[in-house]
């Protein structure tokens, strides 16, 4: 998950993923460079669940250059790869139907688009 600043979309999107169906993942939570919260949020989910791992980063990177950079995280076993943005938000069978249909890369939803009323 490629972060910047917004703990309280935070706190959501990270609660979408961990109520993920399929619960075999490894969860890597990039703070690039915060300045706010999310990092502090970020930690205390480190502690609850074994699958979660923050990588605080020393360099602040461009949207793009940390999506990048998040990808080179992920641990060599790893065979599929879904980026959420702090401010996304899964349905609980996103990982085990990217699974179940061999999609090897996914995003997210934007919580700012799911919610908006128009």
């Amino acid at each position: 998950m490629a972060q910047a600043t917004s703990a309280a979309h935070l706190l959501v999107s990270v609660e979408s993923v961990l109520a993920q169906t399929y619960p075999h993942f490894e969860y890597i939570l990039m703070d690039n460079c915060s300045t706010g919260r999310s990092a502090e949020v970020a930690e205390t989910y480190t502690h609850r669940d074994s699958r979660i791992c923050l990588i605080r980063c020393s360099e602040f990177l461009s949207q793009l250059a940390n999506y990048y950079r998040a990808p080179t995280q992920i641990s060599d076993e790893s065979e599929y790869c879904k980026i959420v943005r702090a401010d996304d938000l899964i349905f609980p069978n996103a990982v085990n139907g990217a699974i179940s249909n061999k999609i090897r890369l996914l995003f997210g939803t934007s919580l700012k688009q799911s919610t908006s009323t128009t």
